[in-house]
């Protein structure tokens, strides 16, 4: 509800809170996968919004970049 009709968390345009939270939800979407955006539909469209700005949508698209060979976690946690 907190999201409503906004683009970002804090209206049309973005701030560095958006990227924060994207990465959250990213990380809470690895652990529930699918179901986190059956039951929370605007937190897909919020993370598409993020993941589709100009420079991140680039980089998030390169398979070189670094965090694309993270684990969740590590072998010891």
């Amino acid at each position: 509800k907190f999201l409503g009709d906004k683009k970002f968390l804090v209206g049309e345009n973005e701030t560095y809170m958006d990227f924060y939270f994207y990465e959250v939800l990213q990380m809470a979407y690895y652990v529930l996968q699918p179901e986190l955006w059956t039951q929370f539909p605007t937190l897909k469209t919020y993370c598409d919004n993020v993941a589709n700005l100009s420079g991140l949508k680039e980089y998030l698209a390169d398979p070189n970049r670094r965090e694309a060979t993270y684990a969740f976690n590590n072998k010891i946690a």
